[in-house]
């Protein structure tokens, strides 16, 4: 007889309300890019490689993620906002390391921002939507975090190519991801694992995406959101769970 142990996780992608803003000319966008330079070696299975470029010194939004990777190298790429990455580019470089064991970030705030997994789409968030970033804000540096299933080819270079725009949004956007620890008994044909959470801020939340993990093991996955004194109310099954979803 054996226990499986693992972990499920959640990510939910949130837009808190901000203040109206008067109308302004069509924003400017800059598409920026964060990909593991080709020439990193990435030797053996299940490597964590990170890599990051410093943002351009103006105030912006992420309104857009594009991921650049195939599902059969990459198992997955995480997004951290940061005020310091954990290794330092030089000479505008792209630099890249391995964090297997080590953060993302070298300060303090580190935010996880995107997750992309199984040759999900791109993520563009809705009108009006849009994550803070560069001057100004407490992400100052964005860096990839690139899981790879097998030895890196040489001429792959993965990441993210990220929208940012130059006029302010009325919504701002926010990543709620946790996580659940737990075992399985033997000889059980069905196991449901419970993963809740609270939330306590007095600002209105708008749900727009939600993706599950769950590895081979899971079977069905469901979100329910329960208000105070009301039943809850289903925001997404199986199916929708995943197609929901940013990773």
């Amino acid at each position: 007889m054996s226990i499986h142990r693992s972990q499920s996780r959640l990510a939910v992608l949130l837009l808190v309300t901000l203040c109206s803003l008067p109308d302004r000319v069509p924003a400017a966008t800059l598409e920026f890019e964060i990909t593991v330079p080709e020439e990193t070696k990435v030797e053996g299975e299940d490597a964590y490689i990170c890599t990051t470029l410093a943002l351009p010194d103006k105030p912006y939004k992420l309104v857009g993620v594009e991921p650049l990777a195939r599902k059969e190298v990459v198992h997955h790429i995480l997004l951290y906002g940061c005020d310091v990455p954990h290794v330092k580019p030089k000479d505008g470089q792209a630099s890249a390391w391995r964090c297997d064991m080590a953060p993302a970030c070298g300060g303090y705030a580190q935010t996880a921002m995107y997750g992309w997994g199984k040759d999900a789409p791109r993520l563009d968030l809705p009108q009006g939507v849009g994550f803070s970033v560069g001057r100004g804000s407490a992400v100052q540096w964005v860096v990839a975090q690139v899981h790879y299933l097998h030895e890196k080819p040489d001429d792959e270079k993965a990441g993210v190519r990220l929208t940012l725009q130059d006029n302010p949004v009325p919504f701002s956007a926010g990543l709620l991801s946790y996580a659940s620890w737990f075992s399985i008994p033997p000889r059980k044909q069905h196991f449901l694992v419970q993963n809740n959470c609270c939330y306590r801020g007095f600002q209105p939340l708008t749900t727009f995406a939600v993706r599950v993990h769950t590895h081979t093991m899971g079977r069905a996955v469901f979100m329910t959101r329960m208000l105070t004194n009301a039943k809850g109310e289903a925001v997404c099954d199986k199916g929708t769970c995943l197609s929901l979803g940013v990773a």
